[in-house]
């Protein structure tokens, strides 16, 4: 069935959004940025707002089915529990919040961690049965329009593990089981390295933001096994919205484990290793 749209906020990831509304044969009916320039992405007959608290008071959100959110993390809850309120069902960009106790307060909202679609991750998870040495670098590049912006700002993004880590802690529980222990030997604004046990694997990562453009990596290695994190697998927000409109998805509780994990590691401070 056809379903009606609308999103709050057109920043770079949203058109990945738009398209995936556009190819599971949906329509988008209400956009929202208080950023005017940004409304150049949209195009039809489209109801266009630059408040959301605005859009979702005005009659004509009744007409929407679904909300997609894509805004600076620090925005996520409080949006999610007033579509909620008016009986929208919401699909979130990661991370759902970036404090965990504000999880009790949404319902059936979705959460956007695609790297669960991604066709050879499932096979692995497949073949994960016993307990495993791992290894997660992500040494990648972000420049001043990174750190000018919302991200940059830990306040609003919630730093470098939930804005950067978020996807891959998320993975690193799903494919590894019950969390264990987590230690932190590194925590700065660009750069944090860390050890976490499993039920299945114990993982020593590191994430920096100071990585040579033409040298970034994207690694997952288990047991000397080396996997491309880089390697782009098209159209995983696609899979993530055909499972939104089947019912399915990764909810609140499957969320809420790897923003707890982001908060223990934090939490515990860094020790010397």
């Amino acid at each position: 069935m056809k379903e009606r749209w609308a999103i709050i906020g057109l920043g770079f990831v949203a058109q990945r959004h738009m398209d995936a509304i556009e190819d599971v044969g949906d329509e988008l009916i209400m956009a929202c940025d208080n950023d005017i320039r940004k409304f150049d992405k949209i195009t039809g007959n489209v109801f266009r707002c630059i408040d959301w608290i605005t859009m979702i008071s005005v009659p004509e959100f009744r007409l929407v089915d679904n909300v997609a959110i894509c805004t600076p993390n620090h925005l996520h809850p409080p949006m999610i529990v007033e579509c909620e309120k008016r009986g929208k069902k919401v699909l979130c960009e990661k991370p759902l919040t970036i404090d965990s106790k504000y999880l009790n307060l949404m319902n059936g909202t979705r959460t956007v961690l695609q790297l669960r679609h991604n066709p050879e991750l499932i096979e692995l998870k497949k073949q994960i049965a016993s307990k495993h040495e791992v290894m997660l670098k992500l040494l990648i590049n972000r420049g001043d329009f990174y750190w000018d912006g919302w991200k940059g700002n830990s306040k609003k993004s919630g730093g470098l593990l939930f804005n950067i880590g978020i996807h891959y802690f998320d993975l690193l529980q799903w494919l590894f089981g019950d969390l264990i222990s987590s230690g932190l030997t590194l925590n700065e604004i660009n750069h944090s390295i860390g050890r976490i046990e499993f039920e299945k694997g114990t993982v020593h990562w590191e994430i920096s933001l100071k990585q040579p453009m033409d040298a970034q990596v994207r690694t997952l290695e288990i047991d000397n096994k080396q996997y491309n994190l880089a390697k782009r697998f098209e159209n995983l927000h696609l899979k993530v919205y055909e499972d939104f409109k089947n019912g399915k998805g990764v909810n609140r509780y499957e969320a809420g484990k790897s923003i707890k994990l982001v908060e223990r590691i934090l939490g515990a401070g860094c020790t010397t290793s």
